[in-house]
C-alpha cells in the first residue's frame, strides 16, 4: 500500500483501494497463497484503514465477493465513528479512492502537469472540493471526542490530496500551503501532539512544491453537469444499450449489455476499483487458460455490448485494463474480441518482468494497460461487441471505439455514450 522505487514512490498518502488489495490478496489465496501474507507499509499511520482491512480479509478471504468491498469497511467506519456515520464516511472514501486511482496526489504532477487536458483537469478540481465540502459537513455530524481519528484516517488524506490536485491542476500556491498547514495540524495539535513528526508531507523529497504555470481554472455551475444521454423515446435506435456519438462510442466494462456464463466462470462485477469505481473479471479466478478460438467460443464466458452505429468503416477499439501480473509467470494476460460474429482478435495486454520497462513504468503511474484492435463496420445500425476470457485474472475498466474524428480520448476518456441513464 505504499511504494519505495522506479518508477516515482507513493510514500504520502495511503491510496491503494481496498478493492485492489481484496482483488489480488484472494486471487493469490486461491492459487495457494493461504498461509502467510506480507504487505508492504512504509509509514504505518498513513495506511491504517488499508492495513486492517487487509489483516480482516487474511483472516477470512471468504468475506469478500467483488461487489462488497464498501460495505466490509463499512464495517471498521462503524466501529470508530459510529452506524450513523458510518455509510457516509464510506462513500467518502470511495470517491477518495476512486479519484486517486485515477493518478495517486504523488504522480499529479509527475513527470508533467499537462496529463490532463484543460476539461479534465477543471473535472478532478470540481470533484476534489465537493469531496473536501463533504468532509467538512461530516466533521459536524462527529462527537468531539472523535475528531482526532477522524481527522487522521480521513479529513487529512481526503483534504490534502485536494490541496495537491488543486495546486498542480490549477496552480493554487494557496493550496500549497494548505498542504503545509494540514500536515503541521497532524503533526503537533492531533491528539495533543502525539504523533508529532510522524506525518511527511513530501518523503524522500520527490513532491514538488513549486506553483506550476498553467491555465487558470475556472468552474461554472455548468461544469457540474453530466450531458444528457439519448432518449429512446426520441430516437430509433432499437435494442441499442450505446450509441455513436461524433464518431465515437465510450463503455464502462461493468455496463455490459449480457453477462453471458462460460463453462466453469463468469465476468463478476468488482465495486471499488478503476476509474469509475467498479470493472469486471473472472470468477473463480483459478479457471484453466482458454488459448483456442474453438475453446474460447465453446467454452469461455462472454461480455456483450449492444452498440449503435452511425458511421460505416474501419473502427478501433481500445480497451483500458488493469495493469496486474498473469496468472502464469512470465505471460501476458490475454482477452479474446470480436464485432458481431466475426472472427475473434487475440489481444495481449503489455508484459513486462522488469520495473524499469518504460511502458511499464506508465501503465503503473496510470493504473491503466491499454491494447487496440480495428473491427470493420459494413453496415450502420446495431452491432454487438463481444468479449471473452482468455486469462483469468484479467480486470476491465472501460472500451472506447473510434473511427476518425478530431477529438482526442485524452487521460480520462470522455463520459459514456449510454443510450438511455442506467436503471
Amino acid at each position: 500500500v505504499s511504494y519505495w522505487g522506479a518508477p516515482r514512490d507513493y510514500l504520502w498518502l495511503c491510496s491503494t483501494p481496498p478493492a485492489l488489495i481484496a482483488e489480488e490478496m484472494t486471487k493469490a489465496y486461491d492459487y495457494g497463497a493461504n498461509r502467510v501474507w506480507i504487505l508492504n507499509v512504509g509509514d504505518l499511520k498513513p495506511a491504517e484503514l488499508d492495513v486492517e482491512f487487509f489483516l480482516k480479509l487474511a483472516w477470512n478471504p471468504s468475506a469478500w465477493n467483488g461487489a462488497n468491498t464498501y460495505e466490509l469497511l463499512e464495517h471498521q467506519l462503524a466501529r470508530d465513528f459510529g452506524n450513523e456515520s458510518a455509510p457516509e464516511l464510506a462513500s467518502i472514501l470511495a470517491e477518495y479512492y476512486r479519484l486517486n486511482f485515477q493518478r495517486k496526489p504523488e504522480h499529479v504532477g509527475y513527470p508533467t502537469n499537462n496529463l490532463f487536458s484543460g476539461d479534465e483537469s477543471r473535472q478532478r478540481v470540481v470533484a476534489w472540493r465537493k469531496l473536501a465540502a463533504r468532509v467538512d459537513a461530516a466533521t459536524k455530524n462527529l462527537p468531539p471526542e472523535s475528531s482526532d481519528a477522524f481527522f487522521e484516517l480521513i479529513g487529512y488524506p481526503v483534504k490534502a490530496a485536494a490541496a495537491m490536485n488543486e495546486k498542480c491542476l490549477a496552480g493554487s500556491s494557496a493550496a500549497a500551503g494548505e498542504i503545509h498547514r494540514l500536515t503541521d495540524v497532524y503533526n503537533n495539535q492531533t491528539a495533543g501532539g502525539k504523533w508529532r513528526n510522524m506525518m511527511s508531507d513530501n518523503p524522500r523529497r520527490q513532491v514538488d512544491f513549486g506553483i506550476p504555470k498553467v491555465s487558470p481554472v475556472s468552474v461554472p455551475d455548468s461544469e457540474n453537469k453530466k450531458p444528457a444521454a439519448a432518449n429512446p423515446a426520441e430516437t430509433n435506435f432499437a435494442g441499442a444499450d450505446f450509441v455513436e456519438d461524433n464518431q465515437r462510442v465510450i463503455i464502462e466494462a461493468a455496463h455490459a449489455s449480457a453477462f453471458v456464463p462460460g463453462q466453469d466462470a463468469s465476468w463478476r462485477k468488482i465495486i471499488g476499483l478503476d476509474y469509475h469505481g467498479q470493472a469486471v473479471s473472472i470468477f473463480p479466478v483459478t479457471v484453466v487458460v482458454r488459448a483456442e478460438p474453438p475453446d474460447i467460443l465453446r467454452e469461455s464466458p462472454c461480455l456483450q455490448y449492444k452498440i449503435w452505429f452511425r458511421t460505416a468503416g474501419d473502427w478501433k477499439f481500445t480497451l483500458r485494463a488493469l495493469p496486474t501480473f498473469s496468472v502464469e509467470t512470465g505471460k501476458p494476460q490475454r482477452y479474446a474480441i470480436a464485432l458481431d460474429d466475426g472472427p475473434l482478435q487475440m489481444i495481449s495486454l503489455p508484459a513486462s518482468l522488469d520495473e524499469h520497462n518504460r511502458q511499464w513504468q506508465e501503465n503503473v503511474l496510470r493504473n491503466a494497460a491499454l491494447t487496440s484492435s480495428i473491427h470493420a463496420i459494413r453496415q450502420t445500425g446495431l452491432h454487438t461487441l463481444k468479449i471473452w476470457m482468455v486469462d483469468p485474472g484479467i480486470v476491465l475498466d472501460a472500451i472506447a471505439a473510434e473511427n476518425g474524428g478530431e477529438q482526442k480520448l485524452g487521460y480520462l476518456w470522455p463520459d459514456e455514450t449510454l443510450m438511455s441513464p442506467l436503471k
